[in-house]
């Protein structure tokens, strides 16, 4: 009986000091200002505070990026085709002053442009570039970097979103090819159609296409993803020419992220590595069809290209690039 009692008296004292600390808990929470009561809250839960405040972040940093967020000009203009320049031993800056004032120059003008880290970050100070020359060193067998450097092409005619290019060099033995004027695939024309949102790059005859030494281009969208139009599909359906895609899937089979940057290779055989674009993309890649060299009614690729990745190739693209390139006999006009 005594054990009883003392088991009882027990009982009572532990339900007395709960009904005491939840008093006190009671007032507490009474006399807490809404500020402190909503700090006391996210002090208990930090790891859901944090996930939300970086949704927050991330999705300010999305409307502000400069690639997504610019009215285009609805004007139709013809872009003057800028040309190449040397930049072996330049700075960085000199580079991105020297891109930021050719975008002001264009359509794709807008406030507080700065170059894509993911494009031109990789670029080093006062490195080589490799020329835009297509002839191996004759005594070194590698790429030379005196000279016009092969990505001004690119830097200075940023309307041209996706460019033509001949990705690698002749040896000696080629130099017939190499040497000649148009071997740099620059375009001779460029004309930006606002209210059609379509940009028309003209190059006259590429000249390696019928060539013994089974070469092949590549489009390049250096300006597509630094602009921010990184998608892109070759439409056959609205094409009047049918280039040979080696690769598959390809461009002309579904919509391609572009990935085209600047940086530091060694590519080049120059010690330290020289300023070039990378990386190859065989799904970019095209030979011409030999078969049906001649067209009679011209040669024109229609690109669409996209901000975000399509649902399909179907979509209605953001911009559109028309490539056309002239038979021999038009070069002569394509100016009058």
């Amino acid at each position: 009986m005594r054990s009883n009692k003392i088991v009882l008296l027990g009982l009572v004292a532990v339900f007395g000091v709960a009904l005491v600390l939840l008093a006190r808990q009671i007032v507490t929470t009474l006399q807490t200002p809404p500020e402190k009561k909503v700090a006391v809250a996210e002090k208990r839960r930090p790891f859901d505070n944090r996930r939300n405040s970086d949704e927050k972040e991330f999705s300010t940093f999305a409307k502000t990026d400069s690639s997504a967020e610019f009215t285009l000009p609805q004007e139709v203009l013809d872009v003057p085709v800028r040309p190449m320049f040397a930049l072996s031993g330049a700075s960085k800056k000199a580079v991105y002053d020297l891109r930021k004032e050719a975008v002001k120059a264009s359509p794709f003008a807008r406030a507080g442009y700065e170059p894509s880290a993911a494009v031109f970050g990789g670029i080093e100070s006062y490195k080589p570039w490799i020329a835009a020359d297509l002839c191996k060193d004759e005594y070194t067998h590698t790429h030379k970097t005196k000279g016009p450097s092969e990505e001004t092409r690119f830097i200075n005619n940023p309307t041209m979103l996706v460019a033509l290019e001949y990705p690698f060099v002749f040896s000696g033995r080629d130099a017939a090819w190499c040497t000649r004027a148009d071997a740099n695939v620059l375009p001779q024309k460029i004309t930006y159609d606002g209210p059609r949102r379509e940009i028309t790059v003209t190059y006259q005859a590429l000249p390696f296409l019928a060539s013994k030494n089974g070469t092949f281009y590549a489009f390049n969208g250096v300006n597509a993803r630094d602009l921010g139009y990184p998608y892109v599909y070759l439409d056959l359906g609205r094409s009047t020419y049918f280039p040979v895609f080696t690769n598959e899937p390809n461009i002309s089979n579904e919509a391609v992220e572009m990935q085209n940057y600047i940086h530091v290779g060694f590519s080049c055989g120059a010690k330290g590595g020289c300023n070039n674009g990378s990386p190859r993309q065989p799904m970019l890649e095209f030979t011409e069809d030999l078969s049906a060299s001649r067209y009679p009614n011209g040669r024109e690729l229609y690109l669409k290209l996209w901000r975000h990745r399509p649902d399909s190739v179907e979509d209605p693209a953001d911009i559109v690039e028309r490539i056309i390139l002239l038979n021999p006999e038009e070069n002569s006009v394509i100016n009058k």
